[in-house]
């Protein structure tokens, strides 16, 4: 079956076009301050060209063979079409019906305008209504004060905190893991103000 197209207020979320999606991918991937705010503790290592876009066409010959494949893997085009970001959940877990969600805004210029959280509420309707999921969760750093704030608009609870669980290596200071889930009956409350069909 088809994956459908998930339409919210502000944005689309589809699955990869590999031809189209190529080049912007790899110059986000090459960006020191998008890796940062996703991996802080990691070191900036931007890929090897010649051996990003080998994976990347081995990448599409497995979603042509696996409709599976990246399943959990949706792009964000704001709606006159540009492409924006990236928005994903784990696998669903059984028999606990629950997932995780990851999100990264690329366009800088968009951030703190609102895309992030209507591409998450989208995917939450989608989850909720949709797959039947009971339970989603999130986590991020303490000082990711964009994807917190994106959580809690969405409708997460902040859960729990992990102290000091993460290392910075950009200031050398470790900041505190924070967990946030919602629940379905939590978001049915929400309703769905993303408007997705």
């Amino acid at each position: 079956m088809e994956r459908p197209i998930l339409r919210g207020r502000k944005v689309i979320l589809r699955k990869r076009d590999y031809e189209r999606d190529l080049e912007a991918y790899l110059q986000w991937l090459n960006d020191p301050e998008m890796s940062f705010w996703e991996e802080p503790w990691s070191e900036f290592r931007p890929p090897q060209r010649e051996d990003f876009i080998k994976g990347w066409w081995e990448a599409q010959e497995k979603a042509g063979t696996d409709p599976h494949w990246q399943e959990g893997i949706w792009q964000i085009d704001a709606l006159d079409g540009r492409y924006i970001g990236r928005i994903t959940h784990s696998d669903i877990s059984e028999p606990h019906r629950r997932c995780e969600v990851g999100i990264v805004i690329w366009a800088k210029d968009l951030w703190g305008k609102g895309y992030g959280t209507d591409a998450m509420m989208t995917l939450l309707h989608h989850l909720f209504q949709e797959r039947k999921v009971h339970r989603v969760e999130c986590a991020t750093w303490s000082g990711n004060a964009g994807m917190i704030r994106c959580a809690e608009k969405s409708g997460f609870r902040r859960e729990g905190v992990r102290r000091e669980a993460v290392y910075n290596l950009r200031d050398g200071r470790y900041y505190d893991s924070v967990l946030f889930g919602i629940l379905e009956r939590e978001f049915e409350l929400i309703g769905d103000p993303a408007g997705s069909t």
